[in-house]
């Protein structure tokens, strides 16, 4: 099921929470995983809501405009801190929501993310509005994707699959292929 708007929208009111780790470096050292979360910027409290959901999963997400050097204008230093950033986190989740699935920027950070990042490591996050329009289900069948299960947890599926892992429980990509070598 996908993640519900209206949940998002209740998550936020507890932003500004108290992150797990103040920067990457301690996030890490934590063995937290951490997050950049791809949004539209019509979805500012959207974006904090999957923030404190995660958060209380163990993640550390970084959203935007918590970076005070980040233009809130498009630029060509604005996508390279963008490039820099999508690089530096384990995972690139796609928050798909009415805004994010027209919106170019968004378009253009997955696809930058599919040429920098591990297939794996790029999350959907498909929504659905208390309407029971869902969003982002047009990309189910090509990334894996974080629903919400069937006991309320997150999990995270494969395309095609009906079985998945909880969110806590997910290893980075990278991590796993050096552990295979």
């Amino acid at each position: 099921m996908p993640v519900l708007l209206n949940k998002l929208e209740e998550a936020s009111s507890r932003y500004p929470l108290e992150k797990p780790a103040e920067t990457l470096e301690e996030a890490r050292a934590a063995g937290l995983q951490t997050a950049y979360v791809c949004h539209s910027g019509k979805d500012l409290f959207l974006a904090e809501g999957l923030q404190v959901l995660l958060k209380d999963r163990g993640w550390n997400v970084f959203i935007d405009w918590e970076d005070e050097n980040m233009s809130e204008k498009p630029s060509r230093e604005t996508a390279a801190r963008v490039q820099a950033t999508i690089r530096k986190y384990d995972w690139f989740l796609f928050l798909a929501s009415a805004a994010s699935i027209v919106s170019p920027w968004c378009f253009w950070e997955l696809g930058y993310a599919q040429g920098v990042k591990q297939y794996d490591s790029i999350l959907i996050i498909p929504t659905k509005d208390d309407n029971n329009v869902w969003y982002g289900g047009e990309f189910l069948q090509v990334f894996r994707h974080i629903e919400v299960t069937s006991s309320q947890r997150f999990g995270a599926f494969r395309p095609g699959e009906d079985r998945g892992v909880l969110v806590a429980d997910l290893c980075v990509p990278e991590q796993v292929a050096k552990a295979e070598n």
